[in-house]
């Protein structure tokens, strides 16, 4: 056709003033539908020369993308993570410090141990029920006692062993503090009298004449049998271990306490006194029998003394955490024993 050149131009490839490199084309990003005819990439010739412009920008890639420039952040610093760490990481070198500067290994706590248990008897509770059995060779009495330690006050229910011209036992209150004994009328009903009330008053210093019944109340242990280990301290005591028994079905651990008889009269002016005085020939050690459960209580007791005869006091302990509600008799149901008939 005229006008056009036999040889038409392949297109080159384009490129920009700063750069020999080509610019990549484009491919066209469809097809054409099934059955349709082929199509032609129509591309236009090179435009006549031009004066030099500024070039073109670059195609964008794609897929396109958007840059977008965010604030700075602080960055996420979990303050409550890392000091609950710490201080676990703390407390554990602080256990493991404590555990290499330890000499010795945790020590389980003791059991049938006689010194906690003299620690023990020593605390205060509201009162101490225990069973009681006293023999001289001659005679014995044994019962039941319940003292109350706010009031200071005893109860005895006791059989008096053929003591006594009765068949029942006999009931007692005694006041330490006062030194007064109450004992029930029916026994001296059967020694003839003629009470005309439940109780008789016996004052132990009026009725002693000088005799060891006058420091009764002095004894250790008056009332409260667990006062005798305070005899146990002393520097002059001797103890030994006797090992474990079994003592109706109680398993328990026996040690045998020797106390000096001296010791013993200096603890009470009376009783140095009045012994003396008794011509009895002094023993050299008072010897206590102590039994201790595995909880390092105090369960059982027994008191010998050897003079011109063996009296020997058992005690089985049988309650210290009850409060005993005792009181003493009304006046009008009360006869002194020196206006008894």
């Amino acid at each position: 056709m005229d006008g056009q050149p036999d040889d038409p131009q392949v297109p080159q490839p384009l490129t920009t003033a700063e750069s020999a490199e080509p610019v990549a084309q484009i491919a066209p990003t469809f097809a054409p539908p099934a059955g349709a005819p082929d199509a032609q990439l129509l591309v236009s010739p090179p435009s006549p020369p031009s004066p030099p412009s500024p070039p073109s920008p670059p195609s964008p890639p794609s897929p396109p993308y958007v840059s977008v420039v965010l604030p700075p952040q602080k960055p996420h610093r979990p303050v409550g993570l890392i000091l609950t760490i710490t201080a676990i990481v703390l407390a554990g070198l602080g256990a493991g410090a404590y555990l290499l500067l330890r000499d010795d290994p945790v020590a389980p706590p003791a059991t049938f141990s006689l010194e906690l248990a003299i620690e023990r008897a020593q605390l205060p509770v509201p009162g101490v029920g225990y069973d009681v059995t006293n023999s001289n060779g001659i005679a014995s009495t044994s019962g039941h006692l319940e003292h109350d330690t706010a009031s200071g006050l005893t109860h005895a229910v006791l059989d008096m062993g053929g003591m006594l011209p009765v068949d029942e036992s006999v009931e007692f209150i005694i006041d330490s503090e006062e030194g007064n004994v109450y004992m029930s009328s029916d026994v001296f009903e059967a020694l003839g009298a003629n009470p005309e009330t439940d109780w008789i008053l016996l004052n132990m210093e009026e009725i002693s004449d000088g005799a060891l019944d006058s420091c009764v109340f002095s004894l250790p242990g008056q009332g409260n049998p667990l006062e005798l280990v305070t005899q146990f301290d002393d520097e002059d005591s001797t103890i030994d271990d006797l090992g474990n028994e079994t003592i109706d079905g109680d398993e328990l651990r026996h040690f045998q306490v020797a106390v000096d008889f001296e010791t013993f009269l200096d603890s009470d002016e009376c009783i140095r006194t009045t012994f003396e005085a008794s011509g009895e020939d002094a023993p050299d050690q008072l010897v206590y029998d102590v039994w201790v459960t595995e909880g390092n209580d105090i369960l059982r007791l027994s008191l010998e003394i050897e003079a011109d005869t063996q009296t020997t006091s058992e005690y089985v302990i049988t309650s210290t955490d009850e409060e005993f509600d005792i009181e003493l008799p009304d006046d009008d149901e009360v006869t002194p024993i020196d206006e008894l008939t």
